[in-house]
Parts: C-alpha cells; sequence; structure tokens
C-alpha cells in the first residue's frame, strides 16, 4: 500500500513538473513570436539607416565640391 502511495505521489509530482514546463514553453514560444516583429521592425529600420547614410556622403560630396569650386575663385 505504502508503495502505491508513493508512485501516486510521484506521478503527481511529474505532472505538476511537466505543466509548469509546458508554461515555460509556451511563454517562450509567445517572446519569440513578439520579437518576430521587432526583428522585421529592426531590419526596416536598418535599411532606412543605410538609405540616410548613403544620402549624407553625397551631401558631403556636394559641399566638398562647393567649397573647392569657391576656393578657386
Amino acid at each position: 500500500m505504502a508503495a502505491v502511495v508513493t508512485l501516486l505521489m510521484q506521478a503527481g509530482a511529474i505532472l505538476i513538473w511537466a505543466t509548469q514546463l509546458d508554461a515555460r514553453v509556451n511563454g517562450v514560444e509567445q517572446q519569440m513570436m513578439n520579437n518576430h516583429g521587432l526583428n522585421e521592425k529592426f531590419a526596416k529600420l536598418e535599411e532606412r539607416l543605410d538609405d540616410v547614410k548613403q544620402g549624407m556622403g553625397e551631401i558631403k560630396r556636394q559641399i566638398e565640391q562647393l567649397t573647392q569650386n569657391l576656393l578657386k575663385k
């Protein structure tokens, strides 16, 4: 009888542990799904930042050319 009670208690503990593990896995999966949207936003921001850098480089070149032209006069 004691062995049966012990086995039932162990089965209950395993069930509780498995339920908590499932909840943690679901939480991690949910966070990953939420981060997926953030990753897309960061990728778009990176693209926009690259465009801004290219634009700034062009403006810098134009200013250098204007400065050189003004110094030649």
